[in-house]
């Protein structure tokens, strides 16, 4: 995000994403203030993640993300939500 700001000189923030009912997600990238991903991270889990999907109604324009540490493949479920192994989203990071 410190590079994206540098290189277009947008104003980006970092931060989780948390309910009263106590649903989360790891992270929520904001540029300019607008929503543009949500990232949730397991280590081994991949199964989609329960909260990542309930937030996607809520920001159904954003990608959402799950990285996996121990996964080896990409999958896809509904609109824009990608499962994928860490070490490939690392490798190709983007911030649209």
């Amino acid at each position: 995000l410190h590079y994206h700001e540098e290189i277009t000189g947008e104003q980006t923030t970092l931060c989780y994403l948390r309910d009263k009912d106590k649903r989360e997600v790891d992270f929520l990238t904001l540029v300019e203030k607008t929503p543009r991903q949500l990232i949730e991270v397991k280590w081994a889990d991949d199964k989609f993640s329960k909260n990542l999907l309930y937030f996607k109604h809520y920001f159904d324009a954003i990608e959402c993300l799950q990285l996996v540490g121990k996964t080896a493949r990409v999958r896809t479920k509904a609109k824009d939500v990608i499962l994928k192994p860490a070490a490939e989203f690392l490798k190709n990071i983007t911030i649209q």
